[in-house]
């Protein structure tokens, strides 16, 4: 599901022919929400069988409040938030990695340096989805255009599912540091 979610993210993003072209575009977004979904419920399962069903529920939580937070910021704040990555544009497409790079913190057991370093990059999954959000709300993302409707969801769910697993690596990390105990691995995935 990895890869078919990492191809078809590509695909949106750089055949903008195809990503622009209706029904295209909707059959391109509904396959690579059911490859994202399976990827993340399958995240999601493996944690609940560790026994950390309720660290995956607080991390739902946490981003269903970050996600809501982050609406009410742009809609009522007054400021440009370009100031969040300090260049002009939106490097969501950079979000393909979320996942990869989730992948490598399960390979290392989860320890404190990976829970800390899975906090820093859900805060800059949070400045991504600010940015993003904001840019759409406004109509000047640098790198969509108005026939890009589809991208703009896409960027938007990208950040807001990164946001999510990094919540969870956070979490469970948290939970196996105050357990003493480290026993999942990227081979139970």
């Amino acid at each position: 599901s990895l890869g078919t979610y990492a191809i078809l993210l590509i695909v949106l993003f750089w055949c903008r022919k195809l990503a622009r072209k209706a029904p295209w575009n909707y059959f391109l977004f509904f396959f690579f929400t059911i490859a994202q979904a399976y990827f993340v419920s399958g995240i999601c399962a493996t944690f609940s069988t560790e026994g950390m069903i309720s660290q995956v529920i607080i991390s739902a939580g946490m981003t269903a409040g970050v996600t809501v937070s982050v609406a009410l910021y742009v809609m009522i704040k007054k400021a440009d938030s370009e100031y969040l990555i300090g260049a002009s544009g939106h490097f969501s497409a950079l979000s393909i990695y979320y996942p990869a790079v989730l992948s490598l913190y399960l390979a290392f057991k989860f320890s404190a340096l990976a829970s800390f370093s899975s906090a820093i990059l859900a805060v800059i999954s949070c400045a991504f989805l600010i940015l993003a959000t904001d840019s759409l709300a406004k109509g000047v993302e640098d790198h969509i255009e108005v026939d890009d409707y589809v991208l703009g969801v896409v960027t938007v769910h990208v950040d807001i599912i990164g946001g999510f697993l990094f919540l969870i690596a956070v979490c469970a990390g948290a939970r196996n540091t105050e357990e003493g105990e480290s026993h999942l691995t990227i081979t139970q995935l």
